[in-house]
């Protein structure tokens, strides 16, 4: 089961997305490079921020993050649904009367 991430939520192009093949790599004795592959799924570690939150949406976000602890988001990214979990504390900064708010999800297209 998953839920949507609320509207009015959006994400910088600042957004870091790291790929993540599901490889190990490991070194043999001789040197040569043996690859295991874990799973047939691509998982993505994607840097959310979100830059400009009033207190309202602020507050709101914290609230269903923390009400949606272990359970999957699915979040639109450029055009692409993904479905993962945030796995990161909230990172907020205050500008003025705006929040800046970042966290790690982990996560593969839906």
């Amino acid at each position: 089961m998953s839920v949507s991430l609320p509207t009015g939520y959006y994400l910088t192009r600042d957004s870091s997305i790291d790929v993540y093949t599901n490889e190990i790599h490991d070194k043999m004795d001789d040197g040569t490079l043996r690859t295991r592959i874990l799973g047939s799924e691509i998982f993505e570690d994607i840097r959310c921020v979100f830059p400009a939150l009033t207190q309202a949406q602020y507050l709101s976000f914290k609230g269903f993050v923390a009400s949606n602890r272990g359970t999957d988001i699915d979040i639109p990214i450029d055009g692409q649904d993904y479905t993962g979990r945030i796995t990161s504390g909230l990172s907020v900064t205050r500008r003025g009367r705006l929040f800046v708010v970042s966290f790690t999800y982990y996560a593969k297209a839906a």
